[in-house]
């Protein structure tokens, strides 16, 4: 989408995270990327657009970066820190961490110049995304109306006749 698009939304997280996953998973989303000492995977980009409710319960996306990237880092955070048999388990530095918990919710993105809309959509940890309104120079042209179209050549079609059916009261 670019760096003109406004966002509303957010994902829930049940249950809760913790104060040990709540501290690591802020100094991730927040901490600039070469000052990541205590981050055990690669993450996808420099910035994580995400933040983190106060509460644990939940993530908004609070950056005007492409929707792809919100996609990419969402899919990250849920496979690496926060899922059932997340790619963490049992990795040094996160004793503490649950790895039980469930991502749903909806976010939608508006592209400021287009009207581009997207809709990403996270249910049961799957993150989905899907076009809503597609930027006005790759719309479809629209069919046209009935009453607009040719009609069908003389002798092609077949013809009803509902007058000769009609019944006269008289």
């Amino acid at each position: 989408m670019g760096n003109s698009t406004d966002y509303v939304g957010r994902v829930g997280i049940d249950p809760p995270l913790n104060d040990r996953e709540i501290t690591y998973l802020r100094a991730l989303m927040t901490a600039p990327y070469d000052d990541r000492e205590e981050v055990t995977y690669e993450p996808p980009s420099a910035r994580c657009g995400w933040r983190l409710a106060d509460d644990g319960r939940s993530l908004v996306w609070d950056t005007d970066a492409d929707i792809d990237e919100m996609i990419v880092w969402l899919r990250y955070l849920i496979s690496h820190f926060l899922k059932l048999r997340a790619r963490a388990v049992g990795t040094a530095g996160l004793e503490g961490f649950t790895f039980d918990h469930v991502v749903e919710g909806i976010v939608v993105g508006c592209h400021r110049d287009s009207g581009e809309l997207t809709q990403v959509t996270v249910r049961r940890n799957r993150v989905t995304a899907k076009r809503l309104r597609l930027p006005e120079e790759k719309r479809p042209t629209a069919p046209a109306p009935p009453s607009a179209r040719r009609p069908p050549a003389a002798g092609t079609g077949q013809v009803i006749d509902l007058l000769s059916r009609r019944r006269i009261n008289g």
